[in-house]
């Protein structure tokens, strides 16, 4: 495929994400919610030029990319549930993602659905990069993400919850560990 088409189409994952959650959000009176989940509503958008990049960066096997993705959607459905019981349901947190009761929205739907699109964009680059002017900006693109998540977490949670800190933490360390190793 022409990296040029697969750079259009990796953008249209995060767009439709993004406006979903909007719309959604909206349609039910959560868009304050929203507004004030700041990874989703601000940091997310360093995925657009992160995702078109990414087929001009990534040299990754088609079957490969699809044994990362299995292993980040069962990751993901694990930090879900783990996010429902620790912050959800006990009323620590109100989301625009979850009901009260932790079962998804539609605005939790499409991002559940992104979030694993993502992230396996995020680690086959982590793992399968080339070594290239491109893969630096992708890096950096990354990193403020990354870092990102800790004035994220702050306005979220009201401080930096522990399974943000080992994201973050761990993003930090592969971004840096794929600029030296890979």
């Amino acid at each position: 495929m022409d990296n040029v088409l697969l750079s259009f189409i990796l953008a249209l994952p995060f767009l439709v994400n993004w406006f979903l959650q909007y719309h959604f959000s909206k349609k039910v009176g959560e868009l304050s919610r929203f507004k004030k989940h700041f990874a989703t509503f601000y940091l997310d958008w360093l995925f657009l030029p992160f995702n078109i990049l990414w087929p001009f960066v990534v040299l990754v096997a088609f079957n490969h990319f699809l044994i990362i993705l299995l292993f980040v959607f069962i990751v993901n459905i694990l930090m879900h549930i783990y996010w429902v019981k620790t912050s959800i349901v006990n009323g620590k947190e109100k989301s625009h993602i979850f009901h009260d009761r932790g079962s998804l929205k539609k605005a939790g739907y499409t991002h559940f659905i992104f979030s694993t699109i993502e992230a396996s964009l995020i680690i086959s680059f982590l793992i399968f990069n080339a070594s290239i002017f491109w893969t630096y900006i992708s890096s950096m693109l990354l990193l403020f993400f990354f870092l990102g998540g800790i004035i994220s977490s702050k306005k979220i949670h009201g401080k930096v919850i522990a399974l943000d800190w080992l994201l973050i933490l761990g993003g930090i360390l592969f971004v840096i560990l794929s600029l030296l190793f890979f």
